[in-house]
Protein backbone atom coordinates (compact mmCIF):
# COMPACT_ATOMS: atom_id res chain seq x y z
CA UNK A 1 0.00 0.00 0.00
CA UNK A 2 2.66 2.54 0.98
CA UNK A 3 4.94 1.55 -1.90
CA UNK A 4 2.54 3.20 -4.36
CA UNK A 5 1.65 6.10 -2.08
CA UNK A 6 3.76 6.67 1.05
CA UNK A 7 1.03 8.87 2.55
CA UNK A 8 -1.71 6.21 2.31
CA UNK A 9 -3.46 4.85 5.39
CA UNK A 10 -5.84 1.98 6.09
CA UNK A 11 -8.68 1.24 8.49
CA UNK A 12 -9.30 -2.36 9.56
CA UNK A 13 -12.70 -3.17 11.08
CA UNK A 14 -13.39 -6.34 13.04
CA UNK A 15 -16.02 -7.26 15.60
CA UNK A 16 -13.62 -9.68 17.30
CA UNK A 17 -11.02 -8.26 19.68
CA UNK A 18 -8.90 -11.40 19.23
CA UNK A 19 -8.63 -10.66 15.52
CA UNK A 20 -7.54 -7.11 16.28
CA UNK A 21 -4.98 -8.49 18.76
CA UNK A 22 -3.44 -10.76 16.11
CA UNK A 23 -3.34 -7.97 13.54
CA UNK A 24 -1.79 -5.61 16.09
CA UNK A 25 0.90 -8.16 16.93
CA UNK A 26 1.71 -8.57 13.24
CA UNK A 27 1.84 -4.80 12.73
CA UNK A 28 4.27 -4.51 15.64
CA UNK A 29 6.49 -7.31 14.25
CA UNK A 30 6.55 -5.59 10.84
CA UNK A 31 7.25 -2.17 12.32
CA UNK A 32 3.98 -0.63 11.13
CA UNK A 33 2.72 2.19 13.33
CA UNK A 34 -0.96 1.77 14.14
CA UNK A 35 -3.68 3.02 16.44
CA UNK A 36 -6.51 0.96 17.90
CA UNK A 37 -10.03 1.79 19.02
CA UNK A 38 -12.25 -0.70 20.81
CA UNK A 39 -15.08 -0.68 23.31
CA UNK A 40 -12.81 -1.65 26.20
CA UNK A 41 -10.94 1.66 25.99
CA UNK A 42 -11.84 4.76 27.94
CA UNK A 43 -13.29 7.59 25.86
CA UNK A 44 -10.21 9.80 26.06
CA UNK A 45 -7.96 6.92 24.92
CA UNK A 46 -10.23 6.36 21.91
CA UNK A 47 -10.04 10.06 21.08
CA UNK A 48 -6.24 9.96 21.36
CA UNK A 49 -6.05 6.93 19.04
CA UNK A 50 -8.28 8.56 16.41
CA UNK A 51 -6.30 11.78 16.68
CA UNK A 52 -3.06 9.84 16.18
CA UNK A 53 -4.43 8.18 13.06
CA UNK A 54 -5.75 11.37 11.53
CA UNK A 55 -2.86 13.71 12.36
CA UNK A 56 0.31 11.61 12.64
CA UNK A 57 1.73 10.74 9.21
CA UNK A 58 3.62 7.80 10.76
CA UNK A 59 0.41 6.12 12.01
CA UNK A 60 -0.58 4.12 8.92
CA UNK A 61 -3.31 1.79 10.21
CA UNK A 62 -6.34 2.16 12.46
CA UNK A 63 -7.65 -1.05 14.01
CA UNK A 64 -11.30 -0.46 14.83
CA UNK A 65 -13.70 -2.67 16.74
CA UNK A 66 -17.16 -2.79 15.18
CA UNK A 67 -18.56 -3.39 18.67
CA UNK A 68 -17.02 -0.30 20.20
CA UNK A 69 -19.24 2.50 21.44
CA UNK A 70 -18.36 5.24 19.03
CA UNK A 71 -19.85 8.23 17.36
CA UNK A 72 -19.54 9.05 13.70
CA UNK A 73 -15.98 8.65 12.53
CA UNK A 74 -14.69 10.52 9.53
CA UNK A 75 -12.35 8.27 7.54
CA UNK A 76 -11.13 10.70 4.94
CA UNK A 77 -7.52 10.00 5.95
CA UNK A 78 -7.90 6.41 4.77
CA UNK A 79 -7.30 5.06 1.27
CA UNK A 80 -8.09 1.47 2.16
CA UNK A 81 -10.84 0.08 4.39
CA UNK A 82 -10.88 -3.61 5.33
CA UNK A 83 -13.69 -5.40 7.14
CA UNK A 84 -12.51 -8.65 8.72
CA UNK A 85 -14.60 -11.26 10.40
CA UNK A 86 -13.85 -14.74 11.59
CA UNK A 87 -15.87 -17.53 10.15
CA UNK A 88 -16.25 -20.55 12.38
CA UNK A 89 -18.52 -22.58 10.11
CA UNK A 90 -16.41 -25.41 8.61
CA UNK A 91 -18.60 -25.79 5.49
CA UNK A 92 -18.12 -22.14 4.61
CA UNK A 93 -14.37 -22.33 5.18
CA UNK A 94 -14.05 -25.36 2.91
CA UNK A 95 -15.46 -23.31 0.00
CA UNK A 96 -12.96 -20.46 0.33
Amino acid sequence: MTQKDPTSKAVVFSQFLGTLNVIGEEMTIRGVNFARVDGMMKQHHRADAINSFTTDPKTKVLLLSMRGKKKMLVLRESRLVLVLYSCSIPNVLSHL
